[in-house]
C-alpha cells in the first residue's frame, strides 16, 4: 500500500512539473517575443519613409510573429491534451451562445481572409447556460472553428447552438469536403488533424497551428463533463437538406460540442 500510495504521490508530482514546464517556457518565450514584435510595430508606424521593400519585409515578419503568438498559445493549452482532475479551472455560469459568438468574433479576421461566410443559428428550448471555466470554452469552441476555417477557403461553415438532454450542444459544420476514414478516425488525437487541412497554396510549409486544436478542445470539453465528435456532414444527392445515411453524399465534416458542466466546487478557482 505505501508502495502505491508513493507511485501515485510521484505522478502527481510529475504532472505538476509538466504543468509547471509549459507555464515557464510559454511566458518566457512570449515575453522575447512581444518585444520583437513592439519593434516591428514602431517602425511600421513612425518610420513614414520605409522604402515599399523594407516594408513589405516588416509585414511578412509581423505576420509571422502573430501565427507564432497562436501556436505559443496552443503549445500553453496543451496540457489539457492529458486528464488531471485537480487542474484549477475558474467556474462561473456561461452563457453557451455568448460563448460561440466570443470565440467567432476571435476568429474573424482568418475568416475575412479566407473569404469563409459563417452563419449562426440556435434553437433554445430551454436553458443555455453551464457552470464552466469561459475562458476555457471559449478556447476549446475557437480550436474547433478555427479548424474548420482552415478547411473552409471560399465555403460557407454553419455553427448552430441547441439544448440537449446532456445540456448545451454546438455543432460545426463545413463543406470542405470529405477526410478518408482512416485520418478521420485520428483527427481528434493529437497532430491528428494535420492530415485534413490543407497546404497554403503561398507558402506550402507555413503552420497556423502545431496541431493540436482539436485534441485541446476534446480535452477541454472533457473536463467538464462534456466531450467532442466528429463525423462527415452530408447532404442529399439530389440537392435536399443536410442528413447522414445511404443516398447521401459527404461535403464536409460536422463537429459536435457537448459543453456538458462541472459544479464550483470541483475545481478550485483557478488564482
Amino acid at each position: 500500500m505505501l508502495k502505491l500510495r508513493a507511485a501515485a504521490y510521484s505522478e502527481q508530482a510529475f504532472m505538476w512539473m509538466n504543468d509547471e514546464f509549459f507555464a515557464r517556457v510559454g511566458h518566457d518565450l512570449r515575453g522575447e517575443l512581444a518585444t520583437m514584435l513592439a519593434g516591428v510595430h514602431y517602425l511600421l508606424r513612425y518610420q513614414k519613409d520605409l522604402g515599399a521593400g523594407p516594408r513589405d519585409m516588416l509585414e511578412r515578419v509581423r505576420g509571422a510573429g502573430e501565427r507564432l503568438k497562436r501556436l505559443l498559445d496552443e503549445f500553453d493549452n496543451s496540457i489539457w491534451l492529458r486528464a488531471d482532475a485537480s487542474r484549477p479551472m475558474a467556474i462561473a455560469r456561461c452563457d453557451a451562445v455568448e460563448l460561440v459568438r466570443r470565440a467567432a468574433a476571435h476568429l474573424e479576421g482568418a475568416a475575412a481572409a479566407r473569404g469563409v461566410r459563417i452563419s449562426f443559428e440556435a434553437e433554445l428550448e430551454g436553458d443555455a447556460t453551464l457552470e464552466g471555466d469561459p475562458e476555457l470554452l471559449r478556447v476549446a469552441l475557437e480550436y474547433v472553428l478555427g479548424f474548420a476555417i482552415l478547411r473552409s477557403r471560399d465555403r460557407p461553415i454553419r455553427v448552430r447552438v441547441a439544448i440537449a438532454d446532456v445540456g448545451p450542444v454546438v455543432t460545426v459544420v463545413d463543406e470542405a469536403g470529405p477526410v478518408p476514414p482512416e485520418p478521420l478516425a485520428r483527427l481528434l488525437d493529437p497532430f491528428g488533424e494535420r492530415a485534413a487541412i490543407p497546404a497554403d497554396p503561398v507558402a506550402p510549409r507555413r503552420r497556423e497551428r502545431l496541431g493540436l486544436g482539436l485534441a485541446i478542445a476534446r480535452g477541454i470539453l472533457d473536463a467538464h463533463g462534456g466531450g467532442l465528435t466528429v463525423e462527415p456532414s452530408s447532404e442529399r444527392r439530389d440537392g435536399g437538406a443536410s442528413a447522414s445515411g445511404a443516398g447521401y453524399a459527404a461535403t464536409g465534416l460536422r463537429f459536435t460540442c457537448t459543453l456538458g458542466g462541472v459544479e464550483g466546487n470541483a475545481h478550485p478557482e483557478s488564482a
